[in-house]
């Protein structure tokens, strides 16, 4: 089976042993990020919305496991889905009531609307 994840990133340098992060996949809602374990081999997970904060995390020692979390995500797979396929995920409480269609506030000054007070 072939995943394409699309770019993959690393830490900043080679040299960068402070930073545990190993991979990272942008998708349209949010951030993937994997991090390896300091003890085992174990791969850390962790799903950002963009705009909002975290999704889900977890930890897991299939690197296959991995992957398809990372695709499930990038393909924007409902919170309701992943917590079914992948049961050991630690879903943010709001994240079920958040969809695809979360999107940032616009950085540029432009808004969506006017509140108007009484």
């Amino acid at each position: 089976m072939h995943v394409d994840l699309g770019t993959v990133s690393g830490p900043e340098s080679a040299t960068d042993s402070s930073r545990p992060v190993v991979a990272s996949v942008h998708a349209s809602r949010g951030s993937f990020v994997v991090t390896l374990g300091q003890q085992e081999r174990s791969f850390g997970i962790r799903m950002w919305w963009t705009g909002v904060g975290e999704a889900a995390r977890g930890r897991t020692t299939e690197l296959r496991t991995v992957v398809d979390i990372a695709h499930a995500w990038q393909v924007e797979t409902s919170v309701a889905e992943l917590r079914t396929r992948w049961p050991f995920l630690k879903i943010d409480e709001l994240s079920p009531w958040l969809t695809s269609d979360v999107r940032p506030l616009p950085s540029n000054g432009s808004s969506y609307g006017t509140l108007r007070m009484g």
